[in-house]
Parts: structure tokens; sequence; C-alpha cells
């Protein structure tokens, strides 16, 4: 009889030589982690694509007042497709705009964000791209619910 893999023979008898074992399991491990990290690292890159646009009159996000200017939408990283989106201006303040379900839409369509009338204010309603799409929840103010009619869009560069 010949010894296996990670075995020796002394005399008659067989031995495990758990060096070798162990050496071989610390090679799958690394290999194992190493595939995960890349392909986590892979999935990431493909939903963190901004999209870039030029709002030109103040809107609130929940109770925050933004001002007119350039803005970045964009997801915050993570290892599920759920996740936040966030508005930055254009000094680097972010502001969360809601929850999302990310995709990986390769499509280089625009996207657009909806503003919605609230008396003399614009809020913002809505963001629609080919990765993702947050509708805002009813909208309410001290007026009673706001009428989707009174709308404008602006739309996402990517």
């Amino acid at each position: 009889m010949r010894p296996q893999l990670g075995q020796f023979k002394q005399g008659n008898s067989f031995y495990i030589d758990m060096g070798v074992i162990m050496k071989k399991l610390a090679i799958i491990g690394c290999l194992a982690v190493g595939l995960l990290l890349i392909s986590g690292v892979a999935a990431s890159a493909q939903v963190a694509r901004p999209y870039a646009a030029h709002v030109p009159f103040d809107f609130t996000v929940g109770h925050k007042v933004l001002k007119a200017g350039d803005y970045t939408l964009r997801p915050a990283t993570g290892i599920t497709n759920q996740r936040s989106v966030i508005l930055w201006d254009s000094e680097g303040r972010g502001t969360v705009v809601g929850l999302a379900s990310v995709g990986s839409d390769d499509s280089e369509q625009k996207g657009t964000m909806t503003f919605v009338k609230d008396g003399e204010d614009w809020a913002l309603g809505a963001v629609d791209t080919p990765r993702y799409a947050l509708k805002i929840k009813k909208l309410r103010t001290d007026r009673g619910e706001i009428q989707l009619a009174k709308s404008r869009s602006v739309t996402l560069q990517n």
C-alpha cells in the first residue's frame, strides 16, 4: 500500500501529516477570499456611475432647502442592491434622497429628476435613471397634499 497525499508511512502504519493538510487548506481559503473580494469590487464598480444635473431653482429634499446649482446624484457604496441615493452639491455636501434598488443597466440613456410645486417652493418628487428609480413618498405639507400636475423635470447627464 502506498501513502496518499498528506500521509506518511512509518513501519507498517500510516500517519496523517497535518502540516501538509493545513497548508492545502490555507491555500484554498486564500483563493476563496481573493475570489470573493474580486467579485465584490467588480459588482460595486457596476453601480458607481454618477449622474449630474444643473437645477436652475432652489428646491427642497425632505425638510432641507437646497440652492440652485450643479448637483451629482449617485447611490452610496454597499454590498447589496438596496442603496441610499445621495445628492451632492458642488461644494461636496451630500443629502440623502431616499432608498432605491440599484440595478446594473449599462445604458447611456439620461435620467430625470422631477420636482413638484408646493406653494411657492419646489420639492424633489422623483428620480428616474436607467439604473434605479426613486419615488419620494407622498409629499405632504401644512397646505395638504402636493399637486403632481405642477411639476418640472431636470435632465440628468451620465
